[in-house]
């Protein structure tokens, strides 16, 4: 059998297959890394408003567990630290103010934070307040 002649899409892939193999595999294109990070800011932005959702719908708590549940993954392990979550409950409007306060200053927390986490947690959250 007669192989058809390559077409300009095939002369891509070939070009595209020589320079990978010449970097070794790794894409170095600008455009190829700000798709990836437009698509992380995007998950991310996902995740936030997943949080958020759970806040108000269920409860305060439920929110920070789905952000605390993100710790085993590399990618959005930001999103369970004690720094970011004081951040989150303190830059979200939508949060309700009242169940913060409540959240922040009871050992209910004690499921998702140790003493210390805690602690440390309500000295984040309080070290943003302007007074």
């Amino acid at each position: 059998s007669i192989d058809p002649e390559p077409s300009p899409a095939d002369g891509y892939v070939l070009r595209q297959a020589s320079h990978d193999q010449f970097h070794g595999g790794r894409s170095f294109g600008r455009r190829s890394s700000a798709i990836t990070r437009h698509d992380q800011h995007q998950e991310e932005k996902m995740i936030i408003a997943k949080a958020l959702k759970k806040s108000r719908s269920e409860k305060l708590k439920n929110g920070i567990k789905f952000l605390v549940s993100h710790q085993h993954t590399d990618a959005y392990k930001k999103f369970s630290t004690l720094k970011y979550i004081a951040e989150f409950l303190y830059t979200n409007e939508a949060l309700d103010k009242a169940q913060i306060g409540d959240f922040i200053s009871a050992l209910e927390t004690k499921n998702l934070f140790s003493e210390s986490q805690h602690a440390e947690l309500l000295m984040l959250y309080v070290s943003q307040l302007n007074f």
